[in-house]
């Protein structure tokens, strides 16, 4: 018996489920499933994805690679990590300001990311970067109406460079 088969059998009966069961949840044909158990044939790789989906373990499990089903957690990102990761200076600077708001950064850490944020979009501050003292008070709405904060942003268009 392949590692596929008897680990497709103790997936199933620990989920207490029919042949016919997870087939329908699965979108596959029964009689496909069962000669997958009784190891008659093999899924493709297409279904060893599904199956490793619906079961909620990592295809190498399946596959008999590991003996760990747990898939790998997504990593957490720290919370700088998480304002940089924004498609744009907008959203970056969304993120940024909702974390204050919430008490999850300082002041202090908003001085230092805001340099990361201006290298990371390729923007310039009109004035001096940002100090703490200019963030006080100020949030992600009032961004582009606060003259003389320091924040109000120009971006760099890749067309005026030409």
């Amino acid at each position: 018996m392949s590692t596929i088969t008897s680990r497709l059998k103790k997936l199933r009966g620990e989920k207490g489920l029919k042949q016919i069961e997870v087939a329908a949840l699965t979108g596959l044909i029964r009689a496909t499933y069962a000669n997958w158990e009784t190891g008659r044939t093999e899924p493709d790789l297409d279904s060893v994805k599904l199956l490793a989906e619906f079961y909620e373990v990592t295809t190498d499990y399946l596959l008999g690679l590991t003996d760990d089903p747990t898939p790998p957690r997504p990593k957490q990102l720290n919370h700088e990590e998480y304002i940089l990761s924004a498609a744009s200076v907008d959203e970056s600077t969304k993120r940024m300001f909702a974390l204050y708001n919430e008490d999850k950064i300082t002041l202090n850490d908003l001085t230092e990311i805001s340099p990361k944020i201006k290298e990371r979009y390729r923007i310039e501050f009109n004035e001096q970067p940002p100090t703490a003292i200019d963030l006080q008070g100020i949030n992600a709405a009032h961004l582009d109406s606060k003259p003389g904060t320091g924040l109000n942003l120009k971006r760099e268009r890749e067309d005026e460079k030409n």
